[in-house]
């Protein structure tokens, strides 16, 4: 699942719980202002 870049923080938290992905969801907290492809390689 890809991610559209610049999403607002409810709808990334809302894909966070579509995707189930612990270490995105940390690392989205910490560096919201990354991609989302940027979180999807961390995460994966």
């Amino acid at each position: 699942m890809t991610n559209p870049v610049g999403l607002n923080e409810k709808d990334t938290k809302l894909a966070l719980i579509v995707t189930g992905c612990a270490s995105h969801s940390t690392y989205t907290a910490k560096t919201q202002s990354d991609t989302a492809a940027a979180h999807q390689a961390r995460c994966e």
